[in-house]
C-alpha cells in the first residue's frame, strides 16, 4: 500500500511538472545571456564565462551545449535538457526526504508537499525556462545527496559518535561538484540537517559534524578554484572576491533573501511594501507558533531557534561572504526550501488530524500550482516570446545587404510592469530582455547570421545602443548612412497580448 502511495504521488508531481513546464518543448525566444551564450560558446574559443565565476562544470556543459547549436529555435534543446533533468530528480528529492522524515518520526506528507513545492517554486521555474540556468537541478539536487550521504553517515549511540568514512567522503565529492556547478545549490546540504532540527529525536552533534564538513567542502573547493585559475591562466571574476561585512550582510540577508523565502511560490517586487508586510506576518507567525509548542523548554527553544536561523544563514553564504548583494530567485531554491521546510512542519504540527493535513494540503497544492501556472505563462513566457517575435521581425524586415549600422534603444526595466501590469522579480520575470545592455548586439548578429548564414558578415555588424530616447538623444550621435533604428518599446508595443 504504501509503494502504492509513493508511486501515485511521484506520478502526480511529475504530471504537474510536465502541465507546469512543456510549453519549453514547442516555444521559441531568447533571453538575456542566452544571447551572449549562443553567440560565443563553441565559436569564439577564448570564450569562458564560468570559469572566472568558479563554475567548471557549468563551463564545460555550455561548452558542449551552446556549443553544438546554431541557431535560436535550437536553445529549446538546452531548456529541454533541464526539463528532463529535473524530471528525474523529482522521484530522488521525494524518496530523499520520505527517508529522512520516517527516520525522524516526521509526517511522511511532508515528502510530498515539499516536493510539489519544489516544483512550483520561482528557482525551478528559472531553470527550466532560461537556458543560462539549466545546470541548476545538477548543482541543487547534488548539494542535497551530499548532505543526505553526510546524514546518513553519522552514527551516535551511547554517547558515542561514528562516521562512515565512505559515506563522508561521497559527501564531499557531491558538494564539491555541487560548487563547481552553481555554488548557491551546494546550500541543499542542509535540508536533513534542518529536518532533524525539528525532530523530537534531535542531537545537536549532528549539526556540528554537518557545519563543519559543510565549512570543509567550501575550503576544499576555494582551493581547486584557485588551482584551476591558475592552470587556466585566467583571472578570477569580481563576483568571487571574498567581502567580510558581517553587519551589511546580515541585513541583506534578512531583508532580502529571507524575505522572498516567506512569500513561497508568491513573487513580489524586491521594493514592495506589501512583500515586507506579508514576510513580516509569516515568520512572525511561524515564530510565535514555535515558540507557544516549546514553553516548557525555553532554554532549548532558543538554542534550536538560533540553530535554525544560523542554519540558514549558512545555506546562503556563497552569496554573503561576496561583495555583490543580488537576491535573485535562482540563488535561493535552497532557502526557500529549507523555510518551506519549518513552516509547513509546523503547519502539520498543529492539524493533528489526519483528513484536515490532507484537506491543508489540497489547497496548498492548488494555490502551489495556480501560481506557478501564472509565473510560468504570464511573467514569463508571455512577454518574452512576444518581445522575441516583435524585435527578430523587425530586424528581418529592415535588413539588407547595405545596413551596416544598428542604432537601438533599449527598454526601460519597467517597461512591461507598466505596459502589461505585471510583476517585475528581479532579472528574471517581468522585464524586458532587451533591457540589458550586453543583449542588442548579440541578438541583432545572431539574427542576421540566421537570415543570411554568414557568420562573418552578422559579426561586422556595429551595433549601438542607449537606454530610453533621452539617453540617445543626449549623445549626440548622429544616424550614419546605411543603418537602421530600433525603438524597443515602440516595437514590443505593437500587438501586445496577442
Amino acid at each position: 500500500m504504501e509503494k502504492r502511495l509513493d508511486t501515485l504521488g511521484i506520478i502526480g508531481l511529475i504530471l504537474v511538472f510536465i502541465v507546469l513546464y512543456y510549453p519549453v518543448w514547442i516555444t521559441d525566444y531568447v533571453y538575456t545571456d542566452e544571447a551572449v551564450q549562443l553567440w560565443h560558446y563553441g565559436k569564439t574559443p577564448s570564450f569562458r564565462m564560468f570559469v572566472p565565476q568558479g563554475r567548471y562544470i557549468t563551463d564545460k556543459l555550455m561548452f558542449w551545449s551552446f556549443g553544438n547549436i546554431q541557431q535560436i529555435e535550437q536553445l529549446k534543446f538546452i531548456r529541454i535538457f533541464s526539463f528532463l533533468g529535473w524530471l528525474c530528480a523529482i522521484p530522488v528529492w521525494y524518496y530523499v526526504l520520505k527517508a529522512i522524515l520516517l527516520r525522524e518520526g516526521l509526517p511522511v506528507l511532508l515528502a510530498f508537499v515539499c516536493t510539489l513545492y519544489l516544483v512550483c517554486m520561482p528557482p525551478l521555474s528559472i531553470s527550466v525556462m532560461w537556458a543560462s540556468c539549466f545546470e541548476l537541478f545538477i548543482a541543487n539536487t547534488a548539494g542535497l545527496l551530499s548532505g543526505y550521504c553526510l546524514y546518513r553517515a553519522i552514527k551516535i549511540s551511547n554517547n558515542r559518535t561514528e562516521v562512515s568514512s565512505r559515506l563522508l567522503w561521497l559527501s564531499v565529492l557531491l558538494g564539491i561538484i555541487s560548487m563547481f556547478t552553481y555554488q548557491n545549490g551546494f546550500g541543499c546540504f542542509f535540508i536533513p540537517f534542518i529536518i532533524h532540527i525539528l525532530s523530537a529525536r534531535r542531537n545537536l552533534r549532528y549539526i556540528w559534524i554537518g557545519i563543519a564538513v559543510y565549512l570543509f567542502v567550501l575550503v576544499i573547493y576555494y582551493i581547486l578554484f584557485r588551482y584551476n585559475l591558475k592552470v587556466s591562466g585566467i583571472a578570477a571574476s569580481d563576483r568571487t572576491g571574498v567581502h567580510l561585512a558581517p553587519w551589511d550582510k546580515l541585513k541583506f540577508f534578512i531583508t532580502r533573501p529571507m524575505r522572498s523565502a516567506f512569500h513561497f511560490t508568491y513573487l513580489f517586487n524586491e521594493r514592495n511594501f506589501w512583500g515586507y508586510l506579508v514576510y513580516a506576518l509569516f515568520f512572525g507567525c511561524w515564530i510565535v507558533g514555535y515558540w507557544l509548542r516549546h514553553t516548557s523548554k525555553k532554554k532549548e527553544l532558543l538554542t534550536v531557534l538560533l540553530v535554525c536561523f544560523g542554519l540558514l544563514a549558512l545555506v546562503y553564504i556563497p552569496s554573503l561572504i561576496v561583495k555583490e548583494n543580488y537576491a535573485s530567485n535562482r540563488t535561493l531554491l535552497a532557502v526557500k526550501m529549507t523555510v518551506f521546510i519549518l513552516v509547513a512542519e509546523s503547519i502539520l504540527f498543529y492539524l493533528r488530524k489526519r483528513m484536515l493535513q490532507k484537506a491543508v494540503l489540497a489547497v496548498m497544492t492548488v494555490l502551489f500550482v495556480y501560481n506557478a501556472f501564472y509565473n510560468v505563462r504570464y511573467l514569463f513566457l508571455r512577454p518574452v516570446r512576444h518581445e522575441y517575435l516583435q524585435l527578430r521581425s523587425f530586424v528581418e524586415k529592415t535588413y539588407n545587404p547595405q545596413v551596416r549600422n544598428y542604432y537601438f534603444i533599449r527598454p526601460r526595466e519597467e517597461f512591461l510592469v507598466q505596459h502589461l501590469g505585471i510583476t517585475r522579480s528581479w532579472d528574471e520575470f517581468g522585464v524586458p530582455s532587451s533591457f540589458f545592455n550586453w543583449v542588442p548586439e548579440f541578438f541583432i548578429k545572431q539574427v542576421i547570421y540566421e537570415r543570411t548564414g554568414h557568420r562573418a558578415l552578422a559579426d561586422s555588424i556595429v551595433v549601438k545602443h542607449w537606454l530610453g530616447l533621452e539617453e540617445f538623444e543626449a549623445s549626440g550621435e548622429k544616424k550614419l548612412p546605411n543603418s537602421v533604428f530600433i525603438d524597443a518599446e515602440q516595437i514590443i508595443k505593437q500587438e501586445v497580448g496577442k
